[in-house]
């Protein structure tokens, strides 16, 4: 069994799937900001009850690496390395991105033969982006990169956008009508875990977030 953890955005979202079959077994998520410390153990253990299962009986956790929310990638991950050292299983890091397109392929809600740019808020009118060409599966065929929200709609107006939940009511992208919006989804997470791609095994130590630009402290001034 898979446990899935996406913590990337402002959906916070488990699942387990099952290894030989790719089956979803249990699955829980919320849309809301600064509730992942909260949510995400509490949804891990309703999914292990619902499926009726013990944690021992989990052989790998998927966790979404980033790019994404500094705080909730810290979340996700820190929950991943604990249960991977309670277990002794392995982790398998899943690049936020590659997650979303694919629950976009999951759901049917992109076409076959197109290009899509899967995007993700960064704040300060930017996002996290990377292009992919899009058949019965995906192929990225960029880097994983942070621009100007507006830079990116003008160099790639050949493309869809794919939009995480939290953009649902941007101002930045109202304006763009080529757009799909989409929550993050553990679901994809723990299924892109049974690909080869993804199966680079590392060192707990090694392992941390994807970040693409260094952490910036709010400031208070009074």
């Amino acid at each position: 069994m898979i446990l899935g953890i996406e913590t990337a955005t402002s959906s916070c979202s488990v699942a387990l799937v099952e290894e030989e079959t790719g089956k979803l077994i249990s699955f829980r998520s919320v849309v809301e900001k600064n509730i992942h410390s909260e949510k995400l153990l509490q949804f891990t253990d309703e999914i292990i009850c619902e499926a009726k299962i013990t944690l021992q009986q989990i052989s790998k956790v998927a966790v979404s690496i980033g790019p994404g929310s500094f705080t909730g990638l810290r979340i996700g991950l820190s929950a991943a390395k604990g249960f991977a050292s309670a277990l002794n299983i392995p982790i398998v890091p899943i690049p936020t991105l590659d997650g979303l397109i694919h629950f976009a392929l999951q759901e049917k809600i992109i076409e076959s033969n197109s290009k899509v740019i899967a995007m993700i808020s960064a704040k300060r009118e930017e996002a996290y982006f990377a292009k992919y060409n899009i058949s019965d599966s995906f192929q990225r065929i960029s880097t994983y990169e942070i621009g100007s929200i507006i830079d990116i709609f003008n160099q790639h107006k050949d493309a869809k956008f794919l939009f995480s939940k939290e953009w649902n009511e941007s101002k930045e992208i109202n304006s763009e009508e080529n757009k799909i919006i989409l929550p993050c989804s553990a679901i994809s997470i723990a299924k892109l875990a049974l690909r080869t791609e993804y199966l680079e095994l590392k060192e707990f130590s090694e392992l941390e977030p994807m970040y693409l630009r260094n952490f910036e402290p709010k400031i208070n001034i009074k």
